[in-house]
C-alpha cells in the first residue's frame, strides 16, 4: 500500500515537471522568437513606436509569465498550479474567423482542427512556442481548433489540485 501511494506520488511529480519543462522552456523559446522578432520590426520602422511592435510586448510579457510559471511549477509551489492551469487554458483554443486569429501554444501543439476551406479535420503537431493574434481584414477562413495536449494539461492539474485539495481536507478532519 506505501509502495503504491509512492509509486503514484512519484509519477505525479513526473509528469508534473514535464508540464513545468514546456512551460518553462517553451516560455523562454517563446521569448527568443518575440525578440528577435520584436528587432526586426524596429529594423524595418526605423525604431518608430508601432502598436505591432507593442503587441509584440505584451507577447514577451506572457512568455515571461509562462516560463516563470514553469520554474515555480517545477519547484511544486502551490500558487505555479493556480496559473499553470491559467495558462494551459489559454493554450487550448485555436479560433481563426472573419478578420480575427488567435492562437497560443508553449513547447508542443497537438492541434484536433476543423478547416472549413477545405471542408477537413485534421490533426496539427508542432513542437515549438507560437502565439498569434490578430485582428485583419485579409483573415477570412474560419478554422476551429483544441490543443489536445493544453486539454491533457489542463484535466491533470485540476485533477491535481483537487485530489492534493480532499487530500488536507481529510488530513484535518482526522
Amino acid at each position: 500500500m506505501v509502495s503504491s501511494i509512492n509509486m503514484h506520488k512519484q509519477k505525479r511529480r513526473i509528469v508534473t515537471k514535464l508540464l513545468a519543462l514546456m512551460l518553462c522552456l517553451g516560455g523562454l523559446v517563446g521569448i527568443g522568437i518575440c525578440l528577435w522578432t520584436y528587432i526586426q520590426i524596429f529594423a524595418q520602422a526605423g525604431m518608430k513606436f508601432s502598436s505591432t511592435a507593442a503587441l509584440f510586448g505584451v507577447f514577451i510579457v506572457i512568455f515571461g509569465w509562462s516560463a516563470w510559471v514553469g520554474v515555480e511549477l517545477w519547484q511544486d509551489k502551490p500558487q505555479a498550479y493556480k496559473w499553470a492551469k491559467i495558462l494551459f487554458l489559454l493554450q487550448i483554443p485555436t479560433i481563426s474567423v472573419s478578420h480575427f486569429a488567435y492562437q497560443f501554444y508553449t513547447a508542443l501543439m497537438l492541434g484536433l482542427e476543423f478547416n472549413r476551406d477545405n471542408d477537413k479535420i485534421g490533426l496539427d503537431f508542432q513542437i515549438a512556442s507560437s502565439i498569434d493574434f490578430r485582428i485583419a481584414r485579409d483573415i477570412d477562413n474560419i478554422i476551429l481548433g483544441v490543443n489536445l495536449i493544453a486539454v491533457a494539461a489542463l484535466v491533470y492539474l485540476v485533477t491535481v489540485t483537487r485530489t492534493t485539495k480532499q487530500a488536507q481536507t481529510s488530513v484535518v478532519d482526522i
